[in-house]
Parts: structure tokens; C-alpha cells; sequence
């Protein structure tokens, strides 16, 4: 579903009605992306249940290694991650090139985040929060990341706490 660069999401009605899976989550990654003024991209994290034995063939190209760089300043994305759960319970992490014999299972695979571009704390802090709304970036790592504080309703940005951490913490970065 990942290949060579391009990410697919897959249509899980028709995955579903096509195959034996059944797809228990699908969503963006929280604080996978590489952090910039321009934020990398988030990476896909999705979760399925396998009801077939079943034929894998790997080339997991930024998994267990980054493959999302910086750049300008922007911070690397972080790893993509795979795990199979057989049946049994057996946990087993796949190599990252080859070919894996499996049963039924479930699969859980977080795509490699993309890289930012640019100093993270000249990003825009309605970009961040925004980010924070989308559940893309956490409110910890918009303050950690980007020296944005986002106001304890969630929903607006402390501008004063904010002006204290770019404060503080701007000049080490440059």
C-alpha cells in the first residue's frame, strides 16, 4: 500500500469487500512529521485484520531508517514502523526487504514521515494550531518543536507563553 515513494490509501470499503481484512484504524501520524516553518507530512499509520493465509513481499524503504530528511533547518520524519501479530500472538517484527509467509493476522503499519523544511519556530502559530486541531502534532510537541503554547481550551494559541518560549529557546536553534 506503500510503494516507491507514493503513499496509496486504501479504500477500505473496497479493500474489504475485495479481500479477506478487515481495516481497524486508519489515520494521519501524531508527531511523526519532521518539524519546519514548512512541516513534513505526516505519514499514514493504518491497523488490519488478515482472515487468509496470506503472501508479503517487503521493501520497506524508510522503515527502521530515515527516509524523510530536514532540510533548511526542518527536523527528519521519523521511521515507519511494522509489526504482525499472528494468530497466536506472536509478535514479529518484518525485515525490511523480502518475502514473509503468513496466516491469519493483524497488521500494523506506520508509513516514514516526511521531512521539514525551514526553522520550525518561524512557523506560523495558527499553522501549529491548526496541527494541534487536526491531531497531527501534540500540544507537548508544539511547545517542545515549534515554542508554541496552545491555550488550555484547546483551541487558541497563549500568545504570551508562546513569545516566552520562541524567546528562550529561538536563539540556541539558529
Amino acid at each position: 500500500m506503500i510503494n516507491l515513494g507514493a503513499l496509496r490509501l486504501p479504500d477500505v470499503e473496497g479493500y474489504e469487500q475485495s479481500y479477506p481484512v478487515h481495516f481497524l484504524a486508519q489515520e494521519f501520524r501524531t508527531d511523526a512529521a519532521g518539524a519546519g516553518r514548512f512541516r513534513g507530512g505526516t505519514g499514514i499509520a493504518y491497523r488490519i485484520e488478515i482472515e487468509a493465509p496470506t503472501v508479503m513481499a517487503l521493501r520497506g524503504e524508510g522503515l527502521l531508517t530515515p527516509s524523510g530528511f530536514g532540510a533548511a533547518g526542518g527536523e527528519t520524519g521519523r521511521v515507519g514502523e511494522m509489526t504482525v501479530v499472528a494468530a497466536d500472538g506472536t509478535v514479529t517484527v518484518p525485515p525490511k526487504y523480502g518475502v514473509m509467509n503468513c496466516g491469519p493476522m493483524q497488521l500494523t503499519v506506520a508509513s516514514a514521515a516526511g521531512g521539514g523544511w525551514g526553522d520550525p519556530f518561524a512557523r506560523d502559530p495558527a499553522d501549529v494550531l491548526r496541527d494541534v486541531r487536526d491531531q497531527v502534532v501534540s500540544a507537548a510537541a508544539a511547545e517542545r518543536d515549534y515554542g508554541v503554547a496552545i491555550g488550555r481550551d484547546g483551541r487558541t494559541v497563549d500568545a504570551a507563553r508562546t513569545a516566552v518560549l520562541r524567546g528562550a529557546r529561538h536563539s540556541w536553534r539558529l
